[in-house]
């Protein structure tokens, strides 16, 4: 029975996952490390140009000098890694070589032999993430040299492209026509509108105008208030008539005596 690289290499993944974590990350010796002779370590695990890294505890801080009366030229994150020089004459700070180059002096107690708990830690999840990802590679490799080689091949993306767009261009030509339609509808309504007001005009403008510019209509209204105000007018001279053909009351003569 043969075995393919993909699942080689998924029980490779798996065969390294069940190892030990910490052994998985720790960092590599490259070949000119391996072929330099190593100093034995003291009691602490420290050697000359050995890799030691700040504690956890808290950010470390880098002097010009073997003691808190030097000036500060700098500071250092728990995890971040210098290399061992030597101690100062009374043991209590380091000289180290830090990343960039310099070589500064650092608190013994600043420093340990083994990598910080959270630089390990951050290390283990990016390692715990990329064979994760290479698991599932290779899964999905296997998963398809199990499918049938009787299965229709997927349509290629140029034509599921083409399908899609149109399909789009369908529905923007009904929703196109859909609001043709609903203008045309409202112009029909605005021409009845104008049609209605154009056929008013016309019979406004049939109707005879006098010799003043005034219609008929007005010529009849002119009539009523006329003949309404000279019907009042006469009723006021006949009742002034009558007023003066009353008799008037006599007057009683009181006796002289």
């Amino acid at each position: 029975m043969k075995i393919s690289a993909a699942t080689a290499a998924a029980l490779a993944a798996l065969l390294f996952l069940s190892g030990s974590p910490v052994a998985a990350a720790a960092p590599e010796d490259t070949q000119a490390d391996a072929a330099q002779p190593v100093a034995a370590p003291d009691e602490h695990g420290y050697y000359k140009g050995a890799r030691i890294y700040v504690s956890d505890q808290v950010n470390a801080l880098l002097r010009s000098g073997p003691g808190s009366s030097y000036r500060t030229v700098g500071v250092l994150h728990p995890g971040d890694e210098v290399l061992f020089s030597r101690y100062s004459s009374d043991g209590k700070f380091i000289e180290v070589k830090i990343p960039d180059g310099r070589t500064v002096w650092m608190r013994f107690g600043d420093l340990q032999a083994k990598p910080a708990a959270r630089a390990l830690l951050s290390e283990l999840k990016e390692e715990n993430e990329r064979l994760k990802q290479q698991l599932d590679d290779a899964v999905n490799a296997l998963n398809a040299e199990k499918k049938p080689a009787a299965e229709p091949p997927a349509p290629p993306a140029e034509e599921t492209a083409k399908d899609d767009a149109a399909a789009a261009a369908e529905e923007n030509a009904g929703a196109a026509g859909a609001e043709l339609g609903a203008a045309l509808e409202k112009l029909r309504h605005e021409n009845e509108d104008l049609r209605a007001e154009l056929a008013a005009a016309k019979e406004a403008a049939k109707e005879p105008v006098s010799s003043e510019g005034c219609s008929t209509r007005d010529l009849d209204l002119q009539m009523r208030w006329w003949l309404q105000g000279a019907l009042i007018a006469l009723g006021g001279f006949i009742a002034g008539l009558i007023f003066v053909a009353l008799p008037k009351p006599r007057r009683r003569r009181t006796p002289k005596y």
